[in-house]
């Protein structure tokens, strides 16, 4: 484990999580209130901040709920909200990670995220998942 963590390696960690959370997620669809779209992508880069700037890991837990609150566990939106806060707090017990480097992990996983989508909107899902 890394007893210091720093930010380039919450970035590897950040991207891993990203590119884990949007694996079987399908993009094809832009109905807000069910997929994953840049709008509810930019609402939980919102939640990451405004937790990160306050402290509170709960915050962005809510918020980033929120966002999903009209989607079915049916619906990409749905799995993609539960699997980005699953993966998080995974990688956050494997690297005892403080709460505030959690914070940290989960702002820079949703700014990976925000990219990540654009990659895989304008098809470059083969590239990134490469094996």
């Amino acid at each position: 484990m890394h007893s210091i963590i720093n930010d380039k390696y919450l970035e590897k960690l950040a991207y891993e999580i990203a590119k884990r959370t949007f694996e079987k997620i399908s993009l094809e669809e832009e109905q807000e209130a069910k997929n994953v779209t840049a709008n509810n992508l930019r609402n939980i880069l919102d939640a990451a901040t405004e937790a990160l700037d306050k402290g509170v890991w709960e915050i962005f837990v809510l918020k980033t709920i929120y966002v999903a609150r009209q989607a079915r566990d049916y619906d990409p939106l749905y799995y993609f909200v539960r699997r980005l806060l699953r993966e998080l707090n995974n990688v956050a017990r494997e690297n005892n990670l403080s709460t505030e480097q959690k914070l940290r992990l989960a702002h820079k996983t949703a700014i990976a995220c925000v990219y990540m989508y654009t990659a895989l909107k304008t098809g470059f899902r083969k590239l990134i998942y490469m094996r």
